[in-house]
């Protein structure tokens, strides 16, 4: 998989480690120079792309880069410094170029650094270098004095931009860890997983509800072992003392010897999750998230394979416990999410009755992103759904639209009584009196929903949301 890391790295080797054949005709020299100064561009712009993915994910892409290592002038020989290219490249600022030289730009290519040498390989890369040489025979050509600007230009756009992720992914937003697991599970899928826990399922006929606790168990135990919450801090004596998760050898396969620290090692585990019927185990996903957002450069490849493995693994046992018995079905994930969406559906359907009350210019789908985002991607999903789901889902929802209205949503023509009175058309069981109410209550609105909406909305406005994982449901 082509990271941004990778990117730079072979960049880096372009500018540092040129052709040893790099000592022809200036025009050679200087093509080069182009071809770097399109790789410069292409970098630049995949971290532009980078920055802004930052704004609503932590991603595997960002927290992937060394910034100690890029941002160190001694890993670049030549930056900032026009002598520099000169010095290293045998660049010579007065010469011009007007010619058409394809053998030279062929014979240039066979130069380039591949994977058989030892350098990264990067084929999306190297193909915007042999292009850009290319264009050379079609294209207006730029002096070498140009060019060398050019060149310290790129890199010094390259320092602003890594300079910009580094403060973004120092310190996210609690909640995006969630999302930063959602790309691990699908980045680091253990393959074979379901495969062995149905020849599991083959070889044990029916598992009983205890049969299926004990494989459980003997799962959590394997898992923990492989020491994957080794960077996290270790418990006091009394969160040992008092833990969720307890194993004794009786509970495991005859025979399984239990390593020394290990009582410490559920201690950890306990933090990440939580028990639901003493036998559905939750995990904490923006806990989990945060947890390997720290550690991520520590981890080994196998860590991460190893837990979205054991994930998956738990909600194939958990599946199958639900049908030994059934009311423990509300924990499974899918049920969830087919809650959550039935629930949007709900309020959709709700506030799409004030569709024509919206401003001119806007686009009539914005009530249902706004919702989507508001259930499924923000920092509040959690006490929206609570409310929407609950007894308060029409204050709620009146708490939304003064929220829309205040941000100037709806045409100003529309005052309360008005937004009451269509509202109303849809929720026939509450007096318009009880929404005119509640519309005009400043208190009616949470702080979070308030804050989280005069945040958003400008960006709201300009663009259309789309859910990212909407393909699910």
């Amino acid at each position: 998989m082509l990271r941004i890391s990778d990117e730079i790295e072979y960049l880096n080797q372009l500018i540092t480690q040129p052709p040893e054949g790099m000592v022809g005709t200036e025009l050679f020299r200087r093509m080069y120079a182009w071809g770097v100064l399109a790789v410069f561009n292409k970098v630049n712009r995949d971290l532009e792309t980078l920055s802004g993915q930052l704004d609503t994910a932590v991603n595997l892409d960002a927290i992937s880069i060394d910034f100690d290592k890029y941002c160190d002038v001694n890993y670049w020989t030549c930056i900032g410094l026009r002598v520099g290219w000169k010095r290293q490249w045998g660049l010579d600022e007065t010469s011009e170029d007007n010619g058409k030289h394809q053998t030279e730009i062929n014979l240039l290519t066979d130069f380039l650094p591949n994977g058989e040498e030892g350098y990264h390989t990067t084929p999306d890369v190297l193909n915007s270098f042999k292009t850009a040489m290319h264009q050379l025979c079609d294209e207006e050509r730029m002096g070498t004095r140009d060019l060398v600007y050019a060149l310290d230009k790129g890199l010094k756009t390259l320092f602003q931009l890594l300079c910009k992720i580094q403060k973004k992914v120092k310190k996210p937003e609690t909640h995006l860890f969630a999302k930063l697991w959602d790309e691990i599970q699908n980045t680091y899928s253990e393959e074979g997983i379901d495969r062995q826990y149905r020849d599991w399922l083959d070889d044990m006929g029916e598992p009983s509800l205890d049969e299926l606790k004990a494989r459980q168990k003997q799962e959590i135990f394997e898992f923990l072992k492989t020491g994957f919450f080794r960077f996290a801090q270790m418990p006091i004596g009394r969160e040992v003392k008092n833990r969720k998760l307890v194993i004794g050898e009786d509970d495991l396969e005859v025979g399984t010897k239990i390593p020394d620290g290990f009582e410490a090692e559920c201690a950890k585990f306990d933090k990440f999750v939580e028990w639901k019927e003493e036998c559905i185990l939750v995990f904490n996903y923006e806990k989990l998230g945060q947890y390997i957002y720290k550690n991520y450069k520590r981890f080994e490849e196998d860590d991460l394979y190893c837990i979205t493995g054991f994930d998956r693994l738990m909600d194939l046992i958990h599946e199958e416990m639900a049908q030994r018995k059934p009311q423990l079905s509300k924990y499974l994930k899918r049920y969830a999410d087919n809650q959550v969406e039935e629930l949007l559906n709900d309020c959709k359907k709700i506030l799409n009755v004030l569709k024509p009350c919206l401003r001119s210019g806007l686009r009539e789908t914005i009530l249902e992103e706004f919702l989507d985002k508001l259930l499924f991607d923000s920092n509040l999903m959690e006490e929206a759904r609570s409310m929407l789901g609950g007894q308060s889902r029409n204050k709620y929802i009146c708490g939304i639209v003064n929220e829309l209205s205040n941000r100037m949503i709806f045409d100003g023509k529309y005052v309360s009584s008005d937004l009451a009175k269509v509202l109303g058309t849809e929720l026939e069981n509450v007096k318009n009196e009880t929404l005119l109410r509640y519309l005009k209550d400043p208190d009616i609105t949470t702080v979070a929903l308030h804050n989280w909406t005069k945040d958003i909305i400008d960006d709201f406005r300009e663009h259309p949301y789309t859910r990212p994982k909407a393909e699910l449901f």
